[in-house]
């Protein structure tokens, strides 16, 4: 049922947060910046649970004015040594969204070995390794894109460069392909354990514990736009299932990877419909208000938005 009276939510997305960067592949906040950066959102929002969240898009509670949601994708260990930390001293609760594959599979997902290959050998030679195993075929696929400026809103905080390898593996090298040609640049040169880099379950039920919600993202971070109904419907269960054993709990909420409105179909809405789930969200900016479409939510990255006070 439609509310009478929706209220307007600002719902923000983070990913990395962490003490330095060092390299290009890897953006986020500083831990310094993320503590600052609460501090300015609690001068001008009220930042709910999740919980209140959705009992609000249930129409059964009124959010204050100004409300804010803060959600963290990729379940990054940033998240449990940074963020949680921090979310802690602030009294706040925020939903996260893990990938089963690092656990499950002891695996990184492909999104991530672009981040730490480019951060390793640099934008340029990066670039040069991927290129050169790619088909020539496959690149003018991806040029014809960018010059179209098809896909380029997804990718406008990276160069032109960075931004056709991010084309190239999102929407025309076939995964397969995709996935031998990431594998064999990062075994050559990442050496890195996944526990590191990604959530643990233990952490993740600490988390939980202490308040946090989750909701699934995934299992590969792949595009669902790209994939059959029978892989995106096993790519959600999968991820969905890995959650539930872990906590123990009704997972409700998912997040799109990627979450561009061209990177999931009426099809993926419907399987998630179908597995009970109540709610998910994109990288579509923007406010979302309480009588929208629960199935696409709005959200902002901090990089769209301001905390200082006019």
């Amino acid at each position: 049922m439609k509310s009478s009276n929706p209220n307007n939510v600002t719902i923000i997305m983070y990913h990395y947060v962490r003490s330095q960067y060092t390299g290009s592949g890897i953006f986020g906040m500083t831990c310094e910046e993320f503590n600052i950066h609460i501090s300015n959102l609690k001068k001008l929002y009220t930042i709910i649970s999740p919980e209140k969240f959705f009992l609000a898009i249930e129409n059964q509670i009124k959010l204050p004015k100004n409300s804010c949601l803060l959600t963290f994708d990729d379940g990054l260990a940033d998240h449990y040594n940074n963020v949680y930390p921090i979310l802690k001293k602030h009294k706040i609760y925020g939903l996260f969204f893990p990938l089963s594959m690092p656990e499950i599979e002891n695996k990184f997902a492909n999104v991530h070995k672009i981040h730490l290959l480019r951060q390793k050998l640099g934008e340029e030679i990066f670039a040069e390794k991927f290129y050169s195993s790619t088909s020539k075929e496959h690149i003018k696929l991806a040029k014809d894109l960018v010059k179209q400026k098809q896909k380029l809103k997804l990718y406008k905080w990276d160069n032109e460069k960075i931004a056709l390898i991010k084309i190239l593996a999102n929407f025309i090298i076939p995964y397969a392909v995709l996935d031998e040609i990431l594998e064999s640049l990062f075994n050559e040169n990442i050496k890195k354990n996944v526990t590191d880099f990604y959530l643990t379950d233990d952490q993740i039920k600490e988390m939980h514990k202490d308040g946090h919600n989750f909701g699934a993202h995934g299992h590969e971070h792949k595009i669902f736009s790209r994939l059959t109904k029978e892989q995106q419907y096993k790519d959600i269960s999968i991820s969905k299932n890995y959650l539930k054993n872990i906590i123990d709990d009704n997972i409700s909420s998912f997040c799109y990877p990627y979450g561009d409105e061209s990177t999931y179909t009426n099809t993926t809405i419907s399987i998630l419909k179908s597995l009970n789930f109540k709610a998910a969200f994109t990288s579509t900016v923007g406010k979302f208000r309480t009588d929208d479409n629960v199935f696409s939510i709005k959200r902002f990255d901090p990089k769209n938005m301001t905390t200082e006070k006019n």
